[in-house]
């Protein structure tokens, strides 16, 4: 079985879509929660081509159980989120320290 560790900051979230969400949707709080069609549209693309599976490596992680994400991830777009996120990596006292 293949398996992709996906972080959702960065990755299925990104800075230029939230401005976007905030400039032309004016949308002003909760930006950074909805995710990028277009990458998550990606990721479908990926999933597609290879019989992967997904664990959670996100700071998400922290706030919601896999399962959850795997509901979210779905209500905002990927195709059988609920059955595609099988994990996530283990949590730490450090989950929220940023490395950038």
């Amino acid at each position: 079985m293949n398996v992709i560790f996906l972080d959702i900051d960065g990755v299925l979230n990104n800075q230029d879509y939230a401005v976007w969400l905030h400039d032309k949707m004016h949308i002003t709080t909760g930006v950074y929660r909805v995710l990028d069609p277009k990458s998550v549209q990606c990721l479908n693309d990926i999933l597609a081509k290879v019989d992967a599976k997904i664990v959670i490596s996100s700071s998400w992680r922290v706030l919601h159980s896999y399962k959850e994400l795997g509901e979210i991830l779905e209500n905002q777009g990927l195709k059988n989120g609920s059955e595609l996120v099988i994990g996530q990596t283990p949590k730490s006292r450090r989950d929220w320290e940023r490395g950038d």
